[in-house]
C-alpha cells in the first residue's frame, strides 16, 4: 500500500472519497518542485506520470496499488534520469484501475520555470 511508500504521503483525517480525483498541482507555475494531490475511492492501481509536450513519458511520480483514500506527492522538477527537466509546459496524468473494474483517466497541465 501506498502508506510504506516514500513517493506518496497519505492524508489522513479525511473522509473516504466516493470518487476518483487528482487536483492542480501547486504552486503553478513552479519552481523548483510542486505538489499533487488525487483521491482513490477504491483499492486501485494507480499510476501518476509526467509528460512532455510532444507526448514522451520524462517521469513517473507513483505506480503501484492504493487503499482508499487521499494522498500527495511532489515532483521535483526531474526526469526520471535524474537530470534537472527544461523550463516549459508538462502533462501530468493519473491513471486509474479499481478493484470493482472503476476506471479513470485525468490530465492536467503545469507550468515548470526558472
Amino acid at each position: 500500500d501506498a502508506g510504506a511508500r516514500e513517493d506518496v504521503l497519505e492524508i489522513m483525517g479525511t473522509p473516504t472519497p466516493s470518487e476518483y480525483a487528482m487536483s492542480q498541482n501547486y504552486p503553478n507555475p513552479f519552481n523548483p518542485s510542486c505538489t499533487i494531490g488525487f483521491a482513490v475511492p477504491d483499492r486501485s492501481q494507480i499510476r501518476l506520470a509526467v509528460y512532455d509536450m510532444l507526448g514522451r513519458e520524462v517521469a513517473v511520480l507513483t505506480e503501484g496499488a492504493f487503499s482508499p483514500g487521499h494522498y500527495r506527492t511532489t515532483w521535483n522538477g526531474r526526469y526520471s534520469s535524474g537530470e534537472q527537466a527544461s523550463t516549459g509546459t508538462y502533462i501530468y496524468r493519473l491513471s486509474a484501475l479499481g478493484e470493482s473494474g472503476r476506471q479513470y483517466s485525468r490530465s492536467s497541465m503545469m507550468m515548470l520555470t526558472k
